[in-house]
């Protein structure tokens, strides 16, 4: 809406000029108008599926390309991420204007996308090539991320086969500098075969039709993952999909004041990431209060550093309090992630797809006694010559 308005301004203030050359007329400064407005829009969004049996679900963000056009010259895209943040850019084209960017499920006779596996995306997450000849491409170029104080935080990047691959149909996913594993494959409502794949652990993986006894429109779906790729290009033979997620991991980081050095003392729950300068997610107490809690999303692959801060007003220094951390992962089970524990004000911690970590830490005011002891011999309370 800002953009919005700085368009329409400048367009007044050109007709406005007195020596605005003749050809600047209405309709010339208009269109002009429009093409500025163009160039200044809103930054592109994600959601999670809502339902379904992948295993991911509250973890997988799946860009929604909603209002992207397909088109052989490149388009940047900004994408605001759900750490509140960062963004993400790319430069996206595909191979032909035939590709079509739709909702979920992208085939309503089958694939596992909308059928049962990850429901519920939002927006047009898929690229559709449908009913057309050759090979279709999709091009992500040019892909980095942008967070607070100059801070590039890496991410996960992961691609799927939005329909099913039957006999003959193909799709090949190339990534650049890192490579692919395999997420998980994922069936929709009706069980068929599982795709057969070649190349997993590098960087070109080809996904091709299960063996004919297993192939059907009910086919599997499978999700491939990357590591903070530049670009990644799709190659779809065949009536083929795809779509894209960024990894995510919820983390909860509450601080529990078990009492106060001083009535004036505050404390600020912050997660940031290690090497950023700032926090991406803070919360702090007030008043009497003993407790806050920050609930954050960030972006996986990254170590987040959980620390804790004396507030604005507070009259003690957090040398001050003693400390107590613990952690719990309520994530899918199996995961090898090392949680912090100890007597520090501040913890690190790496967290992989699939974690939910909930961690706390409990302050404990460390009481200090002054003055001098010593034996009153003549019960005076005073300490005389003589008394040790």
């Amino acid at each position: 809406m800002k953009s919005f308005f700085s368009c329409f301004f400048w367009l007044c203030a050109c007709l406005m000029r007195r020596d605005a050359h003749p050809r600047h007329s209405l309709k010339h400064l208009f269109v002009l108008w429009l093409m500025a407005s163009a160039g200044a829009a809103a930054a592109y969004t994600g959601s999670y599926a809502t339902s379904g049996n992948g295993n991911y679900k509250p973890y997988l963000w799946w860009l929604n390309f909603a209002g992207y056009t397909p088109a052989k010259a490149s388009k940047t895209l900004t994408f605001n991420l759900p750490d509140g943040s960062t963004t993400l850019t790319t430069s996206v084209s595909t191979s032909s204007s035939s590709f079509r960017v739709v909702s979920e499920p992208a085939w309503t006779g089958g694939g596992a996308f909308g059928h049962g596996a990850y429901d519920g995306i939002q927006g047009s997450p898929i690229f559709y090539w449908l009913n057309a000849s050759g090979t279709g491409t999709v091009y992500l170029n040019n892909v980095a991320t942008s967070g607070s104080g100059g801070f590039s935080p890496k991410f996960q990047l992961y691609a799927a086969d939005g329909e099913n691959t039957n006999s003959s149909e193909t799709i090949t996913y190339t990534t650049s500098p890192n490579k692919w594993s395999l997420l998980e494959s994922v069936f929709g409502s009706r069980s068929s075969g599982v795709p057969v794949l070649t190349g997993t652990g590098t960087g070109t993986v080809t996904e091709a039709a299960p063996s004919k006894k297993t192939d059907g429109y009910n086919n599997a779906s499978v999700i491939l993952g990357t590591s903070t790729p530049t670009s990644v290009q799709i190659d779809m033979i065949g009536n083929e999909a795809v779509l894209f997620a960024i990894g995510t991991t919820p983390v909860k980081w509450t601080i529990n004041v078990s009492g106060r050095v001083n009535a004036a003392d505050q404390f600020t729950a912050q997660v940031g990431y290690s090497g950023a300068s700032t926090a991406f997610a803070t919360n702090s107490t007030s008043g009497t209060a003993v407790s806050t809690t920050t609930a954050a999303t960030a972006l996986t692959g990254n170590t987040l550093t959980l620390s804790v801060a004396m507030a604005a007003g507070s009259v003690s220094s957090l040398s001050s309090y003693g400390s107590s951390i613990s952690c719990t992962n309520s994530g899918n089970s199996g995961s090898s992630t090392a949680l912090p524990t100890g007597s520090d004000t501040s913890a690190s911690v790496t967290p992989v797809l699939g974690d939910s970590l909930d961690c706390t830490l409990t302050l404990t005011p460390l009481r200090s006694v002054a003055g001098t002891v010593y034996a009153d011999a003549d019960h005076n309370g005073s300490l005389d010559a003589g008394e040790s």
